[in-house]
């Protein structure tokens, strides 16, 4: 990108209708009218990757209507440490036709390579950052921080690096489903498994999906713009978010904006769009008993008019959160319950609940008495590496300190699917 004070990216140009060298110069390559390739930059149909610390960089554009553009993949190894080959071996592919390089690096300190190849190639570059944070703070994966890798990502912009491929797809929802049902392999992304194993180990949601919003703020120089809502700044950038649901049933009125609706005259409970969440005027649990389900086929099995029931699928999204708070703020008198797996999971689960919403829940049907009943026995399943790795921090809490020891003792967990059945 070259150097403007009136623009920050080349999109953000296109929009102010200022035509960029780079933008000039895509245009004459593939043979395209300026002011319609500008219009494609501006709708997001077209990205230009051109960092301005890039200072060799001979523009390209990547998307619709344009020539397909070859990308080589190259960097250094444990097995393949050499990097003046490695640098043979980038300036061979431009001379072949390439016109993106990814540095794949994932050995060493990477930092020397990445700067001479945004000094001296004139192709885009790009970069894996999480294969870097590793190496980078020569540290185990499990004490880095999410700042840790942001900060990286932050590291390979200020070296130049024209994109960047950031793992965002694996949250911690996607965690539970895969370990509750088995994949036909492991994870084959390398990216994936680092973030995986992370998040594994630490508890905490993908790093990546957590700060898209800030790494977007920050590389488009509106980092200081804090008034504006992320799902804007998504949109800005053609990412649509989509509208989640809130499955609830049981005995609640809620009153949307002059009329209201009586969860309990439906069998199975309603589903409303997260949308419709700001609309709330009121809500009103008749039993002051609310209970958040983990799993689907629990919450449909689960049958007792005592409490009005809310559909978790996980750990607590924002919206459902939200709405666990406006019921709290309503009527203080609703006590809150939580429904889970008892297992590892579970338990960070409810952990997590807790903590987001600042309400306590008390956990139902997770117990001693329910793990060694002996009509669930048979369906009693072992702990894993990974249950047992992430017991250590759940010992150290006293709610938690029975129930994990009596699986670390007999080795077993038990999921909510079969003790719905027994209640």
């Amino acid at each position: 990108m070259s150097e403007n004070i009136n623009y920050t990216t080349q999109m953000d140009a296109a929009r102010k209708g200022i035509i960029t060298p780079e933008i000039k110069s895509v245009a004459e390559k593939e043979h395209m009218d300026v002011n319609t390739l500008m219009k494609y930059v501006a709708e997001g149909k077209v990205a230009i990757c051109a960092n301005k610390n890039h200072k060799s960089l001979d523009p390209e554009g990547v998307g619709s209507m344009l020539r397909t553009k070859i990308n080589v993949n190259l960097g250094v190894s444990r097995d393949f440490k050499d990097y003046d080959m490695e640098m043979e071996k980038v300036m061979s592919a431009v001379n072949l036709g390439a016109e993106a390089i990814m540095d794949l690096s994932s050995h060493g300190n990477t930092q020397p390579f990445r700067k001479k190849l945004t000094s001296e190639c004139p192709a885009m570059i790009g970069t894996v950052p999480v294969y870097d944070s590793v190496i980078h703070y020569q540290r185990d994966l499990a004490t880095l921080t999410a700042k840790d890798f942001i900060d990286v990502v932050r590291l390979h912009a200020e070296d130049g690096v024209d994109f960047v491929t950031l793992h965002c797809g694996i949250t911690r929802k996607t965690i539970e489903q895969i370990k509750k049902h088995k994949r036909k392999m492991n994870i084959v992304s390398r990216g994936g498994s680092l973030v995986f194993a992370w998040m594994t180990m630490t508890g905490e949601e993908n790093p990546f999906y957590d700060n898209v919003c800030t790494i977007i703020r920050e590389a488009t120089g509106k980092d200081r713009d804090e008034s504006t809502p992320n799902d804007d700044i998504l949109k800005d950038f053609h990412i649509q978010n989509i509208d989640q649901e809130i499955l609830i049933k049981g005995d609640v009125t809620i009153s949307f904006s002059g009329y209201s609706l009586a969860v309990g005259n439906f069998v199975n409970g309603v589903a409303f769009p997260s949308s419709e969440i700001g609309r709330i005027d009121s809500i009103d649990v008749a039993t002051n008993k609310l209970l958040t389900i983990e799993n689907k086929t629990a919450f449909y099995r689960f049958d007792n008019d005592e409490y009005a029931v809310m559909y978790l699928g996980g750990y607590a999204n924002r919206y459902q959160t939200e709405l666990i708070k406006k019921i709290h703020g309503y009527d203080p008198k609703v006590e809150f319950f939580h429904f889970g797996d008892i297992d590892m999971g579970g338990l960070f689960i409810h952990q997590h609940l807790c903590n987001s919403t600042g309400i306590h829940f008390e956990m139902l049907h997770m117990g001693i008495e329910e793990l060694d009943a002996p009509e669930n026995r048979n369906c009693l399943q072992c702990l894993t590496e990974a249950d047992r790795e992430r017991s250590g921090s759940l010992l150290e809490i006293p709610e938690y300190r029975d129930i994990v020891a009596l699986m670390l003792e007999k080795n077993i967990k038990l999921e909510q699917e079969i003790i719905c059945l027994n209640i």
